[in-house]
């Protein structure tokens, strides 16, 4: 009778044991996103029309995911799988003919936004005043590492950009957006 609870114990045990995660196993890679970023029909009638406080935009860019990129087929595992990320640097570089600097505008906050509401907006980069001569930047992600663990997890991403237009500009604006990360995931088996 005294070996009954004992033996309950260790299946339980043992059932916990085998079903927890094998931290051991995790494969540990860079992950540098590179995305083409283009701001279509930024009228510059803001500047001269008669309705006060309208210089501002919300641009949306289109739909990008994380399972693109071939370092998750190189290190076997997908989006799903990772289970830690250390969100390094974000980079902003001007790639248009028409306009090598962002001059053009004030008060710059870029957001990784989900196209479906998975997760919460993560304020990425923001620049009150960017050096007027200056075609890129390249700043730490402002985000927590939980919040990108989130996102990466659900794929989908797009780019929310929010600024003050300040001088007129050309009718589309090509930029790279580039993300660096640290992940540890779980291997496919």
């Amino acid at each position: 009778m005294k070996f009954i609870p004992y033996a309950v114990i260790f299946l339980l045990i043992a059932g916990i044991y085998s079903s927890c995660k094998k931290l051991d196993q995790l494969v540990s890679f860079n992950l540098d996103t590179q995305d083409t970023v283009m701001w279509i029909g930024i009228p510059d009638t803001v500047l001269t029309d008669t309705f006060n406080n309208n210089e501002g935009f919300i641009l949306l860019s289109q739909e990008f995911k994380f399972s693109d990129y071939k370092k998750f087929n190189i290190n076997k595992t997908t989006p799903a799988q990772i289970e830690d990320v250390q969100a390094l640097t974000f980079t902003i570089e001007m790639s248009d003919d028409s306009l090598n600097n962002y001059s053009f505008l004030k008060n710059l906050e870029i957001y990784l936004v989900s196209p479906n509401n998975a997760f919460e907006d993560i304020l990425i980069y923001e620049n009150e005043f960017p050096v007027p001569t200056a075609s890129s930047f390249v700043e730490e992600l402002e985000g927590t590492n939980a919040d990108f663990l989130k996102a990466i997890k659900k794929d989908d991403y797009q780019f929310k950009s929010q600024f003050i237009l300040q001088n007129a500009v050309p009718d589309t604006i090509t930029m790279n957006m580039r993300m660096s990360f640290r992940l540890k995931g779980h291997p496919n088996d």
